[in-house]
């Protein structure tokens, strides 16, 4: 009895890991190919200010067949128990839902909307997604 609630017991602790990864990503994999499966959550977080009229684009989107960008959002960087201050800086997050197979790139533009020059800071990474 005792080596039955043993067994199930390991195997409880084995499944908790098999669901669905949120994989944080930041500017320090930039370049990288990052592994995953279908069904997991990619959220891409990276260093912005929108006061000064940047913000980070997507420069080529991905196929739905690989990846679905489910959200965006700002959040600023304040420290606890200050105000809220217009042109704080902060973070940009996407945040990717792997839907299939494949290989997929995620390119993402540090530019201003209006102007035509060279962007100012560029984010890639190749998703590598297993079933």
């Amino acid at each position: 009895m005792l080596r039955h609630i043993a067994l199930a017991s390991v195997l409880a602790l084995l499944l908790c890991g098999c669901g669905p990864d949120v994989i944080q990503l930041s500017e320090v994999d930039n370049g990288k190919t990052i592994a995953c499966r279908k069904g997991d959550q990619l959220v891409v977080t990276l260093p912005a200010n929108p006061s000064t009229g940047f913000t980070w684009q997507t420069y080529r989107p991905p196929s739905s067949e690989h990846l679905v960008l489910t959200r965006s959002a700002f959040n600023e960087t304040a420290k606890a128990g200050s105000r809220k201050m217009v042109g704080i800086p902060g973070t940009y997050s996407f945040y990717y839902t792997v839907t299939g197979p494949g290989k997929e790139g995620i390119s993402l533009i540090y530019s201003r909307s209006w102007e035509s020059k060279a962007p100012s800071g560029r984010f890639e990474i190749l998703v590598d997604a297993a079933e």
